[in-house]
């Protein structure tokens, strides 16, 4: 018998949103994008420690993504075995931020956190990556950025009166946070 665990969000997909614009208070800069998704996936438990209350979770793609600190509400998390499938929503949330100048200055951070809640918890990874602006396309709504590792990437910005405000020589300024969440139903 297939066993599956509740899993979700721990909170709406507007505090996601929220989530990389509060990050973004941090830098200097106009907020051109923000947005969130969410996806239910498969996982399967790939390792657990019932005594710590810990879980690695596979994801298809094999990577495996460990929550630890599961509370005790979470009840069928004991009836858990190695090899388990178990269902999980994921959020996906993305603000890019404009930059006034500051060209050539390139780099990554990456970050990471637990949460818990009276109900569950989960894992949230954070990656801030800031880009220089090499090409603005006003007409079409594109701002084309090169990464710290050299490779070029194309953005739509819907709201075209932000762009206006971007030049040649600005940086971007990306801020992506991926959580994954039990809790209990």
């Amino acid at each position: 018998m297939q066993k599956k665990l509740i899993a979700g969000l721990l909170a709406s997909a507007f505090l996601f949103a929220a989530a990389p614009l509060a990050q973004a208070a941090d830098t200097q800069g106009e907020v051109v994008l923000a947005a969130a998704s969410r996806d239910k996936v498969k996982t399967s438990v790939a390792s657990i420690d019932k005594e710590q209350r810990s879980v690695g979770l596979k994801f298809e793609d094999g990577k495996v993504l460990e929550l630890f600190n599961i509370p005790a509400k979470v009840t069928r998390f004991d009836t858990l075995n190695v090899g388990d499938a178990v269902d999980v929503k994921t959020t996906e949330a993305i603000a890019i931020l404009l930059i006034k100048g500051g060209a050539g200055v390139r780099s990554i951070v990456e970050g990471e956190g637990y949460q818990a809640t009276e109900d569950g918890g989960g894992r949230i990874l954070t990656t801030r990556i800031r880009s220089d602006v090499v090409r603005v396309d006003q007409a079409a709504g594109f701002i084309t950025v090169k990464n710290p590792d050299g490779q070029l990437q194309t953005h739509k910005v819907n709201d075209k009166e932000l762009l206006k405000s971007a030049a040649v020589g600005d940086q971007a300024e990306l801020i992506l946070r991926y959580t994954v969440a039990i809790w209990a139903e």
